[in-house]
This record gives structure tokens, sequence and C-alpha cells, in this order.
């Protein structure tokens, strides 16, 4: 392989571990709306900790949509307005701190849990197999410590006085996944976009697993693309759907990172 075939494999590995992080294994406290951490003796193989965390997922997300259908029509009045009031806090949280690169530790802790009693009102049974999943959608906040490490996902967001801008990720019914990161340069701020495209494989009704085959890089950030994603070992992304609607969708990965999606008008 040439140095450019080398520097965009590296750079596809780092994107991963960006949308992932660290295996775990978790347990769900059913009385509370998102998943915990436990540590146990040993190191849990991928495929363990992949097989324990689909099923607590299949689990908790049954539980909830039971306990909703057997809802009385004055509490389901009630949960609509506290499931509104909940979505604008959140929006109000996500204008004050943006993405979460430069949240605090109480914002990131403020954020999660307001996602997890969202959570609790999701009504789509079948996540990864719904219509309300495909288009295009804006990360608007996550907790994931890669991408607040590297300011996004290539890693050019962390340079000297480069910005920040979005993160757009485009899902298909086909199976394809496209995602647009937009970063402002220095001195002159002329927005530069670079695309990754790969794959989505649904795994049950709520987990999908995401790959990158390909990243096109603006011209401008090739020549230093050989210093960005060494040094990392995962090439998928294992994601939770666990809150969807035709305006808001919410992943959590095996590690605890969390991401919060807004769909693009």
């Amino acid at each position: 392989k040439n140095a450019s075939d080398m520097s965009r494999s590296t750079l596809l590995v780092g994107l991963m571990v960006a949308m992932q992080g660290s295996v775990s294994t978790f347990v769900v406290h059913p009385n509370h709306g998102h998943l915990q951490k436990v540590l146990h003796s040993g190191q849990a193989t991928t495929c363990q900790s992949r097989t324990t965390f689909h099923q607590l997922i299949a689990a908790r997300s049954s539980v909830r949509l039971e306990a909703k259908k057997k809802k009385s029509g004055d509490v389901e009045v009630s949960n609509k307005r506290k499931e509104k009031q909940l979505i604008d806090d959140i929006r109000s949280l996500v204008d004050r701190v943006g993405i979460g690169f430069d949240a605090s530790e109480q914002e990131i802790s403020e954020m999660d849990g307001m996602l997890a009693e969202l959570e609790e009102f999701n009504a789509v049974e079948n996540p990864t197999r719904s219509a309300k999943l495909w288009g295009r959608w804006e990360l608007v906040f996550t907790n994931s410590p890669a991408m607040l490490k590297n300011r996004g996902l290539t890693g050019f967001g962390s340079f000297p006085f480069v910005k920040f801008k979005s993160i757009i990720q485009t899902l298909s019914s086909t199976g394809k996944a496209e995602t647009e990161e937009v970063l402002l340069m220095p001195v002159t701020g002329a927005p530069v976009t670079s695309f990754l495209s790969g794959n989505i494989t649904v795994v049950n009704q709520q987990v999908f697993e995401q790959s990158y085959e390909n990243v096109n890089l603006a011209s401008m950030l090739q020549a230093q693309s050989q210093i960005v994603g060494s040094g990392v070992y995962f090439s998928k992304a294992v994601l939770a759907i666990t809150y969807l609607t035709e305006d808001f969708r919410v992943c959590r990965s095996p590690s605890g990172a969390f991401f919060l999606f807004r769909r693009c008008k």
C-alpha cells in the first residue's frame, strides 16, 4: 500500500473509536432510564459484551413499551407534556453549550440524565426497521471521550485554530451511511468538508453496527492525514437506538457514550 492508502486506513480506524470507545459489559437498572457500567473480574470478550448489550437493550425496550401500552388516557396526556418539556430543556442545553466538546462534567451529566428520562417515552418498538431512522441527521451532543478529544470524527478539529462546525449523518434504507464533517479553517474561517461513507448493518430491533469504508478528505487536510487516527484498533461501532421520533434520535454505545441527533430540515 502507498502512504495515502495507509493514512486513510488509520483515519478510518480512528473514526470508529470515536463512535464506540472501549467494549464493556452492562446491567440495566429497571427503575432508571440509562445503562450503568458494572466492572467484572476478568476481561469480557467483544462477542460476550455485545451479546449482553443486545439482550439488555431488547429487554429494557420490551418492558418500557409494555408499560406504555397500559397507561390511561389522562396519564398519556401528562406524559406527552413531560416529554415535550424534556425536549425543550434538551434544546436549551444544546443551544447553551453546543455539541459538548467544551461542556463541563456537570453539563454532560445533566444531558445524560435528561436523555435517560426521554428514553422512557420511546414509542418506536423496532427502531432499526423504522422509516423514521432514514434521512439526514445532525449530531448535536455527545459525551464520546474520543470525539471530545478529537473535537470531531477525523481529529482535524483538534488542530490549532481550526474550529468545528458540524457533523451530518445520512442513513439510507439500502444500508448505506455517509457522514460529513465540516470544519472552519484558521484566519479565513472558510468551511472545509470531509466525507466518510460506509454501511449500517441491523443486529436486532434496536441495535445496529456502523462501519466506514471510504474517506474523502478536504484537499487541504490530506497532507496532514498521516498523523490522525494512529494507534487505534477498532473497525466497527455498535450502537443502540434508545429513542426515535421524526425529529430526534438518541443512540448509546456499549462503552457508555451517548449521541443525540436532530433531523436536518
